[in-house]
Order: C-alpha cells, then sequence, then structure tokens
C-alpha cells in the first residue's frame, strides 16, 4: 500500500490524494505506451561470453534434391550389353578403317613412294594409327558426350551424376580401354548394377541411353557415311583400301630397288691378227675358162 509523503498515513491502494492531510500522492505511472519502440538488445555485458552463432538453416527442398540420386536409362540388360559391344565394333573396326586411309592418304601426299614408306615403316604406321584411335575416343567422349559407334546406338558416356565427362575422365577412361577389351569389361558391365566396366569404375563414368534418343543415331549415320564418301571418292579409296589390308595382313609390298645399270666392258682393241682374215674366211676361189682357138671345140685345162 502507497503512503502519503505528508503525514504517513496509509492509503487506499487507488487514491491520488491523501484521506489525512489531502496531499497529493505520487505515484508511478503504469500504462504502456501508445507507440513501443523495437526492443533493444541487451548490454554487450550481458551477453554470455561462450555463444556461438549458427548459420540458418537450408531449406529443405534443396536438401532433398541434393540428397537424390541420379537414375540411368540401360533398358533391357541383354539388348543394352549387346549394343555397347556393337558400337565398341563400329568405333575400333569402321571408324579404325576410315582413320587408316585416312593416314594412307596423307602418307601419300608426303611421299613420293608410298608403298616402299609403308614397308619400311610399318611398325611407325601401327603407333600412329593405335594413338589417332585414342585421341578420337578421347576428344569425342569428353566433347560430345558419345562416339560414332555410341551414337549409331542410342548410347552416351557422362559422369555418375549426370553431367558432362571431361578430358580428364574421358582420358582415363580410355587408358583401361585394353583390358577391358579382354573380355573382362563386358563381364564387369553385366555384374554390376551400374553397369560399368573396369575404365568406368576408375574415370566414375557411366555409358546411358543418350538424352537426344534418335537423333544420336541420326547424326552419327550422317557424320560416318560422310567421311566414308570422302575418302572413297575424293581420295581414291579402293587403293588405299588395299594398302591398309596389306599392312594390316602383314603382306607389304615387296620394297622394289631400282633396276642395276649393267656397267658395259670396254672391248678391246682391234690387233693386225684380228684384222688378217683366216684361211676359212677367203672366199673359195672358182676357176675361169680361157677361150680356145676353135669355138666349136671346148678347151680344157
Amino acid at each position: 500500500m502507497a503512503s502519503c509523503p505528508r503525514c504517513g498515513a496509509q492509503q487506499a491502494e487507488r487514491t491520488a490524494f491523501c484521506g489525512v492531510c489531502g496531499a497529493l500522492i505520487d505515484r508511478p505511472n503504469t500504462e504502456a505506451p501508445a507507440n513501443p519502440g523495437p526492443p533493444q538488445p541487451p548490454p554487450a555485458a550481458a551477453r554470455p561470453a561462450d555463444r556461438v552463432e549458427t548459420p540458418p538453416p537450408q531449406p529443405a527442398v534443396l536438401k532433398s534434391r541434393s540428397a537424390q540420386p541420379v537414375s540411368h536409362d540401360f533398358g533391357d540388360v541383354g539388348i543394352y550389353i549387346v549394343r555397347r559391344f556393337l558400337a565398341l565394333v563400329v568405333d575400333l573396326a569402321g571408324i579404325g578403317m576410315l582413320i587408316g586411309l585416312g593416314l594412307i592418304a596423307i602418307v601419300d601426299a608426303t611421299h613420293p613412294a608410298p608403298d616402299q614408306f609403308l614397308a619400311v615403316h610399318a611398325r611407325d604406321f601401327a603407333i600412329a594409327f593405335g594413338a589417332s584411335i585414342f585421341a578420337y575416343l578421347t576428344i569425342a567422349e569428353a566433347l560430345f558426350g558419345s562416339t560414332l559407334g555410341k551414337g549409331l546406338f542410342g548410347l552416351g558416356v557422362g559422369r555418375v551424376d549426370g553431367s558432362r565427362l571431361g578430358f580428364a575422365r574421358a582420358l582415363v577412361r580410355n587408358i583401361f580401354l585394353p583390358l577391358d577389351l579382354a573380355a573382362v569389361g563386358f563381364l564387369v558391365a553385366t555384374v554390376t548394377p551400374s553397369r560399368r566396366r573396369i575404365g568406368d569404375l576408375v574415370a566414375g563414368s557411366v555409358v546411358t541411353n543418350a538424352r537426344i534418343g534418335r537423333l544420336a543415331t541420326f547424326t552419327a549415320g550422317v557424320i560416318a557415311v560422310g567421311a566414308a564418301w570422302l575418302l572413297f571418292a575424293n581420295a581414291d579409296g579402293a587403293r588405299l583400301s588395299d594398302q591398309l589390308l596389306a599392312v594390316a595382313g602383314l603382306q607389304l609390298p615387296a620394297v622394289q630397288s631400282p633396276p642395276l645399270v649393267e656397267q658395259t666392258r670396254p672391248s678391246p682393241s682391234p690387233t693386225i691378227a684380228h684384222l688378217r682374215p683366216s684361211p676359212s674366211d677367203e672366199p673359195a676361189q672358182t676357176p675361169t675358162p680361157t677361150p680356145s682357138a676353135d669355138p666349136g671345140r671346148p678347151h680344157t685345162v
């Protein structure tokens, strides 16, 4: 209870004047302000020293998208393995043949005797041929996500998360291609759920159905036919094919050495003995008849 500041008498709770002496009783203003301002932060000294500020929580939608695995489209497993095998055959045999014809065309254009050059440098040609196929596979998969062989059968290659493969992963993937060609790669791709061979497991890549579908088959077919037409129509592809098959079959054209010029021996100078005719070379002399005095009587010698 409030007390009077003048006389000290106890006053009622709601009175404003003293009931004894009539003095004004001073009370604090307990009414709320009309427009309260923003709450003021506590002073720095009042904050706990060990308080750690945590970042705001991320939206639940972003977390669910990042955690969701990427699904890969393979189709039927048996048909998928056959398509991959045929795509590899086309890349190594079909496109490899076109690459070989191009290399032989370069040899024909830069060397006067291409058959002799191929016969002498067969090993160098084989190294250049293998390096060209390796470069073709790496560049095509890194830039376009597919090769002509894969495109013909509607396949594409990329990372496991669905992004582009890139040069580094494409290089690692094709380094392990000789190991996968020993029937190991197709076995691993058949038994693993992700259908990846050894090169795919190391490089973090996966071969799936192409995103553009049948357009990949059409595009790859047009490019392959155009390259074959350029080689066979404008670069004498029939003759180049014979040379390539000769190199591949180890039936290299024989090196034709230039004909040797026969050295003519100087004939001995004629001598007197050689100039004298032999008795057998002399013509036989026939007796000449002498005229007789009597014309009717023959003259005998």
